[in-house]
């Protein structure tokens, strides 16, 4: 439903009970994940992986040591040669001009310092790639340790408590993600009509206001038109767009309607903002008044109904709610029965109970509906229980209880019932 006047009460409440079973979803798998974790660790394996680790760095640092000291037994490749090699090789021109051909010598010099450059970068080379493997057996055999140290910390007992907890948890947040389902859907219905209806409600107020207004400067520009042809054109006008030439006379029979539209439109608003009202309410049980229900006030007279009431109530109340129906003793005498075959009438899934002759059944439903999602159905005004929670909250349902149908506006519930007059016999 959406609409720009109402929005179901139930919408935050789903929002938040979907992210609070996503959030008891992840709790679950991640405990789980770590239980799993734990259990398929090969701690021997693992063990064994970090002394080898170990091992390999030693090797590494070995032959990072012999690298470099041979590297630092040769000269830095740019190093100067000797003053011989340095004249033999300012003389080489000369000499190749004079004898034809390079000397022998300087050949012998370029290429002995060309070997002791290549040797210097080939260990330089081995020095820089065994220290990066070093680095690499570093982080890894961390990242083991870590994995052992934690492994060996890890509460495994506590673990799974954690999990049996997280899983409670979670199925309580898929239960009460039910539960504010049910609710969004039964509002949704209840409003989404009504919704509607004030939807077009407005609309043709809306209609009539544009009609209005158009009719209305065409009276004035008939009052400002300077000549008779202004006047006839305009006429003309009006007439087209609304079946007469006189303007005066559309605003006669479109006010009424106007009005007529604004009022529809705010009974609409106003049971819109009822229902929503109502459909606020999170409600999950229902304790009925029965000995209440078993009567019916008819002028000053109190006519006793026996069950025909809650004969068509209480199911269509256990549909939707967990019902609770509590008699007193005299109502019990009244309809000549026991406890136990108002159970069997009733069905096991609605809980039935008789309070105590000297107790009374006020106190006793009244303390029963003590939850928040716990309602009272009565038309008692419970003047002497005003200190108790479910009338404190407000958390009381009212009825109309008429010839042949009760109705429960706040529940949007009214069903028929049969009245014959005559009180219904029961086995005992």
């Amino acid at each position: 439903m959406n609409t720009s006047t109402s929005e179901n009460p139930h919408g935050p409440a789903l929002a938040r009970d979907f992210a609070a079973l996503d959030s008891a979803l992840k709790e679950v798998a991640q405990v789980k994940a770590d239980l799993a974790w734990f259990d398929s660790l090969d701690v021997a394996a693992l063990e064994a992986t970090i002394a080898h680790r170990r091992a390999t760095q030693a090797q590494l640092l070995q032959r990072i040591q012999t690298a470099e000291a041979a590297r630092a037994a040769l000269p830095a490749p740019n190093s100067a040669p000797s003053s011989t090699a340095t004249l033999l090789l300012a003389l080489s021109p000369v000499l190749a001009w004079v004898g034809g051909h390079a000397s022998a010598q300087a050949r012998a010099t370029r290429q002995a310092a060309h070997d002791r450059n290549a040797e210097y970068q080939r260990l330089t080379g081995v020095i820089d790639d065994c220290r990066g493997r070093h680095a690499a057996q570093a982080a890894a055999l961390a990242t083991d340790l870590d994995a052992l140290a934690q492994h060996q910390v890890f509460d495994r007992a506590g673990a799974a408590r954690c999990l049996t907890q997280a899983r409670a948890e979670r199925d309580a947040a898929e239960r009460q993600l039910e539960q504010t389902i049910r609710h969004h859907a039964s509002a949704e219905a209840r409003l989404a009509p009504i919704a509607t209806g004030l939807r077009e409600a407005e609309a043709a107020e809306r209609d009539l206001r544009n009609r209005l207004f158009e009719v209305e400067d065409l009276q004035r520009q008939l009052a400002a038109a300077p000549t008779p042809a202004a006047r006839a054109r305009i006429h003309g006008a009006c007439t087209t767009r609304f079946g007469t030439g006189q303007p005066a006379k559309v605003i006669e029979r479109l006010q009424p309607q106007l009005d007529g539209a604004a009022r529809t439109t705010e009974k609409w608003r106003e049971r819109l903002a009822i229902a929503t009202a109502d459909a606020s309410n999170t409600i999950d049980t229902l304790v009925l008044d029965a000995s209440n229900l078993c009567y019916r006030n008819v002028g000053s007279k109190r006519v006793f109904l026996g069950l025909a009431v809650l004969d068509a109530l209480v199911p269509a109340l256990a549909t939707r709610y967990r019902v609770a129906v509590v008699f007193d003793k005299s109502t019990q005498r009244r309809l000549d029965t026991t406890p136990r075959a108002l159970q069997e009438r009733f069905g096991a899934a609605v809980e039935v109970h008789v309070a105590a002759a000297a107790r009374g059944a006020d106190h006793t439903f009244l303390r029963y509906a003590d939850g928040p999602t716990s309602y009272v159905v009565t038309n008692d005004r419970l003047r002497d229980f005003t200190d108790l929670a479910v009338v404190k909250d407000g958390r009381v349902l009212r009825y109309n209880l008429l010839d042949r149908m009760i109705e429960l506006p706040a529940l949007d519930i009214a069903t028929r019932f049969q009245n014959d007059g005559e009180l219904p016999t029961l086995e005992r």
